[in-house]
């Protein structure tokens, strides 16, 4: 039986929907929320609660002896159409090659879904179950596509949010996408029945303002903006903003910023995907800040990083140093 393959995450929703399970999947990737989720998603469609007692068995590959996977994928279902084995750690399976007979010709009565978060590529037991398993790969989101993803999981949860509310929800939380889905689950409750979200939502339930939040923040040091900039840093640490949420959001921004700085030079090179009024926040910062400004914003905000991490100065003093030494194009006493 030749194996099938996979397009996504959609497709697997799809078997799910149907019933038309492929005997072996390899779910493998980075992105681990929405691989639990998948995963949770497919092992409910295909058995149900009643029917787990007797007929659903997770395995920890790096432990497992793979033929005591082959010999519980190949049990047949107690009292049930079918029967489920999950292989945690697929990648670390020793002597995959015992596992071949099996996958060559899978049973018909089980679903074996063998999972791993990083695999190692070179691997033999990763090789095999890329041949031979229905596969689908979860790569880890750019900063820059976070916002559609919010947009995206709004809708399927009944609910909208406009562009301005997901950036902002996106530049507050980086790119967890578990973290995210917390969030909205907040946002919706904050709601109430109502079914658009907005970035007044955002900024309600984050605690930040209209003219104080981290997107504004963004904009001001983009445009050099110093004495809007250092006002928004002092009221962001007084209503309580971490600190480190606050540098990894500056750290995204100009990692962005250089990519786009890249793109310039390389036109025929990767295309960036943001929204509209974020492509024009990053063209109008890109007009105030030179490739060494950017590369020196980004060693200040590890440099912070580090020291809100380890140092016992009060953060707001980090903060502050940061966001003038990115300003001024320079470094701090912080760094030396």
């Amino acid at each position: 039986m030749a194996p099938a393959r996979g397009t996504g995450a959609e497709v697997l929703r799809e078997h799910g929907r149907t019933g038309s399970f492929a005997p072996v999947y390899y779910l493998f990737g980075e992105e681990e929320f929405l691989l639990q989720e998948e995963l949770a998603q497919l092992v409910e469609s295909a058995l149900g609660d009643a029917e787990r007692g007797f007929n659903y068995d997770v395995v920890d590959g790096a432990e497992a002896d793979p033929k005591m996977i082959a010999t519980l994928a190949s049990t047949f279902p107690m009292m049930a159409e079918r029967r489920v084995v999950v292989v945690r750690q697929a990648d670390k399976i020793r002597d995959a090659e015992i596992l071949d007979p099996y996958l060559d010709n899978p049973s018909t009565t089980s679903v074996v879904l063998f999972t791993a978060r990083k695999p190692d590529k070179r691997r033999s037991s990763h090789l095999r179950l890329k041949k031979k398993a229905f596969v689908v790969e979860f790569t880890q989101l750019s900063q820059g596509d976070i916002p559609r993803w919010i947009i995206g999981r709004a809708k399927s949860m009944g609910r909208s949010i406009d562009n301005e509310g997901a950036a902002l929800l996106a530049d507050y939380t980086g790119t967890d996408l578990r973290e995210i889905h917390n969030e909205l689950e907040k946002l919706f409750a904050f709601a109430g029945e109502r079914a658009t979200l907005n970035i007044d939502d955002v900024q309600a339930v984050s605690g930040m303002s209209r003219e104080i939040n981290l997107y504004e923040l963004h904009r001001t040091l983009g445009t050099k903006d110093s004495r809007r900039s250092m006002e928004i840093i002092a009221r962001l640490m007084e209503s309580g903003q971490p600190p480190i949420r606050i540098a990894v959001s500056l750290g995204y921004f100009f990692i962005n910023l250089r990519k786009m700085a890249d793109a310039r030079r390389n036109p025929g090179g990767t295309e960036l995907r943001f929204p509209p009024f974020v492509m024009k926040q990053y063209r109008s910062a890109l007009a105030h800040y030179s490739d060494p400004e950017i590369e020196n914003a980004l060693i200040r905000i590890a440099i912070a990083d580090e020291h809100l991490k380890s140092s016992s100065l009060p953060p707001a003093q980090i903060m502050h140093f940061l966001i003038a030494s990115i300003l001024s194009g320079e470094g701090n006493s912080l760094a030396e």
